[in-house]
């Protein structure tokens, strides 16, 4: 409420000084002066002082005066407080409002998303990377996305049969990969394991050692992170971020907004999976039925044709989206465009982003509420306190 009056009027320079005036007990006694003005001199006397004092007041206000908060107009206190309002359109490249639909409004803790024993610590913010929130931007689509870490060494809030349960519906960058790669090996007529002699059972036994220790690695999977998405939403208004500091206010405009809600494409995952697990077990079960026992010759090459023809399409689809790479370089295009840092584009040798420390955030923080030679503006108000109020 404070920004809100401070904003109708002329603005200044911030200045530590705190000024309180004395006004008239309330402007209402004017109008009801001025209906009862012929009722004796003393109290014409009186009227038309507390008229000379409005109009005085109302000159200031049409003149731009210093006056940075105004006196209200039913209440009738005075001005007790003067403070100055910065606006500043360039504190930083992007400033966005992170809003969260399924959370409670009245929350009890300070962060909406974290839980306690994962925060962040300010004496210690060098966490494990399992411990840490990450955070990946598309600029081109502006797609964002957040992962949270879930407590694992708390006895309500985990449950490893269903984080195992959960874990088999996620799919991994490794994943992605595998599936790439596969596509690749269809569309150049790569088969597994192809040749003959020694160099065929060596290619199998590799195959199969891979295989096995992909299984593993999925038994060992657990679901340790949610994940929140949001695209950010057409703009309709426009917001802006205040911050309070040094008895000045400063405010900076939001760039983009966006509503962060669960991602749970995990459980359609599971359910595909079960899909397809079944209709494998069927045509299991009609190739065992069959009295032939082997599928004939055309059929097999006809379903092989198929299949390598669909491959070729989707990668050439994959290509031109990727800028029309060659196939070689698809998946290298693909995985370094799948999602940019938010706030930082170096990598470390094993490929993850650092996360944000706490002095880069603090600088980021100092950019909204401190002065620049260029970058701030005076604000002035055009709409008057009563016209205001009024609506």
């Amino acid at each position: 409420m404070v920004a809100s009056r401070a904003s109708t009027s002329r603005i200044s320079r911030p200045s530590p000084r705190v000024h309180v005036e004395s006004r008239p007990k309330s402007y209402d006694d004017d109008e009801n002066g001025d209906k009862g003005k012929g009722k004796g001199k003393g109290n014409d006397e009186e009227h038309h002082q507390r008229n000379d004092d409005g109009d005085k007041d109302e000159q200031d206000d049409q003149d731009d005066d210093d006056s940075s908060s105004f006196s209200s107009s039913s209440d009738g206190e005075g001005i007790f407080r003067r403070i100055p309002i910065f606006f500043n359109p360039t504190s930083v490249d992007g400033l966005a409002l992170l809003q969260y639909p399924d959370r409670p409004q009245k929350r009890t803790t300070s962060h909406p998303l974290i839980p306690p024993s994962l925060r962040p610590d300010a004496d210690d913010p060098h966490r494990a990377p399992e411990h840490q929130v990450q955070a990946r931007y598309k600029p081109s689509s502006q797609h964002l996305e957040i992962s949270i870490p879930i407590e694992r060494d708390h006895p309500q809030r985990w449950n490893d049969d269903q984080a195992r349960l959960f874990a088999s519906g996620v799919i991994t960058d490794a994943d992605r990969a595998k599936e790439t790669q596969a596509r690749l090996d269809a569309a150049l007529g790569k088969k597994g394991g192809a040749g003959g002699g020694r160099k065929g059972r060596k290619n199998q036994l590799v195959d199969e050692e891979e295989e096995r220790r992909e299984r593993e690695q999925k038994e060992k999977r657990r679901l340790e992170r949610i994940n929140y998405k949001s695209i950010a939403l057409p703009e309709v208004t426009h917001y802006f971020v205040s911050v309070v500091r040094d008895d000045s206010v400063h405010i900076s405009p939001l760039t983009q907004t966006f509503q962060l809600r669960p991602n749970l494409q995990y459980l359609d995952q599971i359910i595909t999976n079960e899909r397809r697990r079944k209709r494998e077990e069927k045509a299991s079960a009609d190739a065992d039925a069959d009295s032939d026992g082997d599928i004939s010759d055309a059929e097999l090459k006809k379903e092989e044709a198929k299949a390598v023809q669909v491959s070729v399409k989707q990668e050439a689809e994959g290509a031109s989206a990727v800028g029309g790479w060659a196939i070689g370089d698809l998946r290298m295009g693909v995985r370094a465009r799948v999602c940019s840092p938010l706030c930082d584009r170096r990598r470390t040798r094993n490929g993850s982003r650092p996360s944000i420390s706490m002095q880069r955030a603090n600088q980021g923080f100092d950019k909204v509420v401190i002065p620049g030679d260029a970058s701030y503006n005076e604000l002035n108000g055009t709409v008057k306190p009563r016209e205001y109020l009024l609506g």
